[in-house]
């Protein structure tokens, strides 16, 4: 069994935007925008714009996207769960087909440009958060054991580097 937080990017607009909004002085290729987990090298639960929170096969998520970094939390879901497929059938159960929290994104997005362009602190809650929506980093909050609504993909990437082996 492997469980692994995957971090992305792409060539879509919406992509770039939220790199360029997550960061400051990196290379835009190591900047992710995206979170997701796979399962045993073989399913993806991702969060997206376009279809909220869903299934995808590997191979086929590989294809669209750029893999920026891999992160091992199999230990991590099998001391809270026991089995990989215990964790997999909760989320399954709980969030599979909920929709995008586009109230929360924006709330974040917002927030961001305050920092990337005037140094502001960006708030610890966010106040558009809808507990029956997901936005990608949103999607792993129990797993995380904490509110994620005000991550982007790459600060969420720099929490993982000290708690989890990253892989790539």
């Amino acid at each position: 069994m492997s469980a692994h937080i995957v971090f992305s990017n792409n060539d879509k607009i919406g992509s770039k935007i939220i790199s360029w909004g997550s960061a400051k002085g990196i290379e835009k290729k190591l900047i992710p925008s995206h979170f997701s987990l796979c399962f045993k090298s073989t399913y993806v639960v991702e969060s997206r714009l376009t279809s909220g929170v869903h299934a995808n096969e590997w191979e086929n998520f590989k294809s669209k996207n750029n893999i920026v970094a891999i992160f091992d939390v199999t230990e991590e879901i099998e001391a809270k769960y026991g089995k990989w497929y215990i964790y997999y059938q909760h989320i399954y159960k709980k969030i599979l087909n909920k929709s995008y929290d586009w109230k929360a994104l924006l709330y974040l997005a917002f927030y961001q440009a305050r920092w990337k362009f005037f140094g502001k602190a960006i708030p610890e809650n966010n106040k558009k958060n809808n507990p029956d929506k997901y936005f990608c980093v949103e999607v792993f909050e129990e797993l995380f054991g904490e509110n994620l609504s005000m991550y982007s993909p790459y600060s969420l990437m720099v929490k993982c580097r000290g708690r989890f082996k990253r892989l790539l």
